[in-house]
């Protein structure tokens, strides 16, 4: 715990405890009681930095080092709050080329929009804490794929899932929202390999809770590129929105690696409903899923 605050111990003044607060950040060794170290915002000083942040929404103007000391409390509450250091970057942009610490600057809609997103976090506990040393899997395989013209499948430690597009668009008994409709190509293939990764997440989240999660994909340099271009669109904002806050929910970190689509047979398949193919390559590849490529830890 004191590794995690940058401090040593004083053999003489130990005592034995599972839980210390220290400058706003409280640490436990046994969060849960399931063994996980965790460090987390106290209450007293979520709700300090949820005034800060209300004061910031309310006003149209504010001096550059007001601004700057918004900065830097949310640099320190990135500690404990995942993505949050995504959230508070348009201040960088506010304060660019800014050196009067008194000079009044105008604070636009987008700085505030995001920090909206950090202040409703704040609400939340869970949403407030992190795992501070991770659980560690060293067998077991995880995997997800699409396909343009059939549906998505994936794969984890011997679980799967195989879904049809037309069954998670309108209508469909499996219809979700961030899935706009069906018709075979009519979405970029990258949004459905990211639909499949939400897709993952949203059924094994609980599964994963507090671990970093190593899994491949076959999505290649081109088109990650091409990728690059769809970030923008309201559409795959939503999903990578969504996405974020199964991360957050379930304190999950993604470690994504590339692997050949030839290699990917598992959930190649199951994206294909391609069940005899499946029922080989699982034969075939079981032994190396369970003593091979590292999954969790």
């Amino acid at each position: 715990l004191l590794d995690n605050l940058g401090l040593s111990e004083n053999e003489k003044k130990r005592t034995i405890g599972q839980l210390v607060e220290y400058l706003g950040i409280v640490l436990q060794s046994n969060a849960d009681g399931d063994g996980l170290c965790t460090k987390s915002l106290s209450v007293k000083r979520r709700t300090y930095v949820r005034e800060v942040l209300l004061e910031f929404q309310r006003t149209g103007r504010m001096r550059v080092g007001k601004v700057q000391s918004v900065q830097g409390l949310l640099q320190f509450c990135a500690q404990c709050i995942f993505g949050c250091r995504l959230y508070y970057q348009p201040l960088s942009g506010v304060l660019r080329g800014q050196v009067d610490p008194n000079r009044m600057i105008n604070v636009p809609g987008k700085a505030k929009a995001s920090l909206k997103w950090i202040q409703d976090r704040l609400r939340s506990e869970s949403a407030c804490q992190e795992v501070a040393h991770r659980r560690e899997l060293t067998q077991g395989f995880a995997s997800w794929d699409a396909s343009t013209s059939i549906g998505f499948g994936g794969f984890l430690d011997g679980l799967y899932f195989a879904v049809t597009w037309e069954e998670v668009s309108p209508g469909g008994h499996l219809y979700h929202e961030l899935y706009p409709g069906w018709t075979p190509g009519s979405l970029h293939i990258n949004y459905m390999e990211v639909f499949a990764g939400f897709w993952f997440l949203k059924e094994w989240g609980p599964r994963l809770r507090g671990r970093t999660l190593v899994c491949y994909t076959d999505t290649n340099t081109t088109a990650q590129s091409a990728m690059m271009k769809l970030i923008s669109t309201p559409t795959f904002v939503r999903l990578l929105k969504q996405i974020h806050l199964l991360l957050v929910r379930y304190d999950i970190r993604l470690d994504l690696h590339y692997l050949e689509s030839k290699a990917n047979v598992l959930s190649d398949t199951l994206s294909r409903q391609d069940w005899a193919g499946f029922g080989y390559a699982f034969a075939e590849s079981g032994a190396a899923w369970r003593t091979g490529l590292s999954t969790v830890r």
